[in-house]
């Protein structure tokens, strides 16, 4: 598993993972290892398009922005970890996005879902999945920094 550097932010801070070599319902992955200097390609659970085997889309990162984390989740000091499923169109745009294992709370699941589908892009899919799209699993973490020594 492979994930984006970290946004600090004054109170917390949020990482957001994009799996990699991840099944979409695998149990829970052990914690997330340092950040990479570069972000490898997502494969695609969807191969129902021609392809006998995973399809990787390259996300574009400069699109993979994170999102505020909510004021009630900070007041709450609510985090975890949210599991969604995207569909990717043929343009690379996120024509879907579904929650497909909570983070245990409905704020910080809708902030993920908002920021994946209004900002995230990939390199289009290849032609033949074109008309269905791709699915590409993205797990979304929401952590609360902890201060002080």
């Amino acid at each position: 598993m492979l994930m984006k550097p970290i946004q600090k932010c004054a109170r917390h801070s949020i990482v957001c993972l994009l799996a990699s070599q991840i099944p979409a319902f695998a149990q829970d992955p052990v914690p997330p290892s340092p950040p990479p200097p570069f972000m490898q390609p997502a494969p695609s659970l969807s191969n129902g398009c021609g392809r006998n085997g995973p399809i990787f889309l390259r996300p574009i990162a400069s699109t993979h922005k994170i999102a505020p984390y909510p004021p009630d989740a900070v007041q709450n000091h609510e985090a975890g970890r949210a599991l969604l499923r995207v569909v990717v169109n043929k343009e690379g745009d996120v024509s879907e996005a579904t929650v497909a294992k909570s983070s245990g709370f409905t704020d910080l699941d809708e902030a993920a879902l908002i920021s994946v589908k209004e900002n995230w892009r990939w390199q289009p899919p290849p032609a033949e999945c074109a008309d269905m799209g791709v699915v590409v699993p993205v797990f979304y973490d929401w952590r609360m920094a902890t201060s002080g020594p």
